[in-house]
């Protein structure tokens, strides 16, 4: 595969919980790998003369290009080392690709 300047390798941790018909739950992780662009979480500050407008923080986003699969919001994924959970529907593009709202696990 060739590697475009600013892809970072990452993977998609699909996480499955299973109730039985005893109620015991079983969750299993299968980890699927991608390549795509990462881009942080970033500050947005308000408008000049809007004082009334807070900044808010953009969600960091994963651009996803060669997907086999569309994750869900239930899934985490893992990039550059740090673990995030996707936050909402992914948005998907005609061509297959899709983009990511990541949020930190955890928060």
């Amino acid at each position: 595969m060739i590697r475009l300047p600013g892809q970072v390798d990452a993977v998609i941790l699909v996480v499955t919980t299973i109730v039985d018909k005893y109620g015991d739950q079983t969750t299993t992780t299968v980890e699927h790998p991608v390549v795509g662009r990462f881009a942080p979480e970033r500050s947005v500050e308000y408008m000049a003369g809007q004082a009334s407008s807070p900044g808010n923080v953009t969600p960091a986003q994963l651009f996803v290009s060669d997907a086999t699969f569309t994750p869900n919001a239930n899934d985490q994924v893992r990039v550059m080392g740090k673990e995030w959970t996707v936050e909402g529907d992914p948005q998907v593009w005609p061509s297959g690709k899709y983009v990511l709202n990541l949020k930190r696990f955890g928060t």
